[in-house]
């Protein structure tokens, strides 16, 4: 915790930088000691539906990570939290999830689209199609009106040259790589932005500063 802590408040004072802390389940003591070291908020999905959670993980429940976001309300902190689309879930659970995720009031959301990965336990799981990513990025565009939405994991697996709708109905993007797989370059990233003359260096409205970028930990 000392060195989280530390390395924060390192980047903090050397960057302008938003810091986005992942660090999974945290108590409430432990968010608001993130709070004071100058984490900005923090990063913890859902990742699945609660009628589809116990499919998923048999290390903790669908409550305890709820729980955590709900403490992160009680201590005035912004949360990144999204889901994992393709993981058994019915379009009826999504769209609970999606709802119950709204009244959590996130900073931002990620929606990541499942890659199945050799060795796991969905690494033959394929239920997700290009147009059907981009039916749910809609859906989740009209149920987070107000809302940072982002185009996460996975996007670059089940959407190919069909990314740049994603693009035009989303916020954001994760450059780079991700915890599990690789993505596309920053280079190929921006010159997707490019094509669809997306003002990726817009400036703050108040006083024409560039736009601080986040920094996920």
């Amino acid at each position: 915790m000392l060195a989280v802590c530390e390395a924060i408040q390192k980047i903090k004072r050397d960057l302008p930088l938003e810091i986005c802390l992942s660090v999974g389940l945290s108590t409430l003591e432990q968010i608001n000691y993130f709070k004071s070291c100058g984490v900005d908020r923090l990063n913890h999905n859902l990742n699945t539906p609660q009628d589809n959670y116990e499919k998923i993980a048999t290390t903790h429940t669908y409550a305890q990570r709820k729980a955590t976001l709900e403490m992160l309300q009680q201590v005035d902190m912004n949360a990144c939290a999204g889901f994992i689309c393709g993981m058994g879930e019915t379009d009826e659970q999504l769209i609970d999830l999606a709802f119950e995720l709204r009244d959590l009031t996130p900073h931002a959301v990620p929606i990541n689209f499942l890659i199945p990965i050799e060795g796991t336990k969905f690494s033959n799981v394929h239920t997700l199609t290009p147009l059907k990513c981009l039916k749910i990025l809609a859906l989740m565009r009209f149920i987070f009106t107000e809302t940072e939405l982002r185009a996460s994991a996975g996007r670059e697996y089940h959407l190919g040259d069909l990314q740049h709708f994603a693009l035009l109905i989303t916020d954001s993007l994760f450059l780079g790589d991700y915890l599990t797989s690789g993505g596309d370059t920053e280079n190929q990233d921006i010159t997707k932005l490019e094509l669809l003359e997306i003002d990726y260096k817009r400036k703050e409205r108040s006083n024409q500063a560039q736009v601080i970028p986040e920094q996920r930990i």
